[in-house]
């Protein structure tokens, strides 16, 4: 008897859906001159030059002495929706991470999440809306690693 048919054997097959979620990373290195003075007032931030990840321009708002009275002494980090129009609402999972360079002769090694922090999910629906951590890491947490940070 020969099965070359296939009569007798039950068939099998698999397949998945996968959802099509774009995912990116953008590094922002601080400079340590911007936290180890006290000259930047409270309220004062930086922006990160734009960048594109899942078709959306975004940029970093770094305060590095927080953005509201209850946050001075901190760095506050916010995501900014970097665009003039907001067709439809932007849904995004963000975390900030704090990444210490270290580098040795010919070495370059990582240690990450120095400074952990959640991950949030958001929906940004106008533009030019920003969320983030008003107190994202003291600032003497962060002049630990001097010039080593990376967000």
């Amino acid at each position: 008897m020969s099965f070359a048919s296939g009569r007798g054997k039950r068939s099998r097959s698999s397949s998945a859906i996968i959802a099509d979620r774009p995912s990116g990373y953008h590094d922002l290195k601080i400079d340590y001159c911007l936290l180890s003075g006290t000259s930047v007032p409270t309220g004062e931030f930086l922006l990160s030059c734009p960048f594109t990840i899942g078709g959306h321009r975004w940029r970093i708002v770094t305060y590095p002495n927080g953005n509201t009275p209850e946050a001075a002494g901190y760095v506050s980090l916010r995501l900014r929706l970097d665009e003039d129009v907001v067709a439809k609402p932007v849904t995004v999972q963000m975390q900030f991470s704090v990444m210490v360079e270290k580098r040795a002769l010919f070495f370059l090694s990582w240690k990450k999440k120095a400074i952990p922090t959640n991950k949030a999910v958001i929906t940004f629906t106008t533009s030019q809306a920003e969320t983030g951590y008003s107190k994202f890491a003291k600032r003497e947490a962060m002049l630990k690693f001097a010039s080593y940070v990376y967000c």
